[in-house]
């Protein structure tokens, strides 16, 4: 659920940054990417993202 809900709020987040032409850099997909080679620990500690 709270996973979807992110997905939700990037993509409103990116329409945002079109309409009113600004950039928009996707820090969610980003924050996957890193966890694909590095567990989440190394960012934060406690998990707590």
């Amino acid at each position: 659920m709270m996973r979807a809900r992110m997905d939700e709020y990037v993509e409103i987040c990116r329409q945002l940054a079109d309409k009113h032409n600004c950039i928009f850099v996707d820090f969610q997909k980003m924050y996957e990417e890193y966890c694909k080679i590095r567990h989440s620990s190394y960012i934060a500690w406690d998990r707590v993202q």
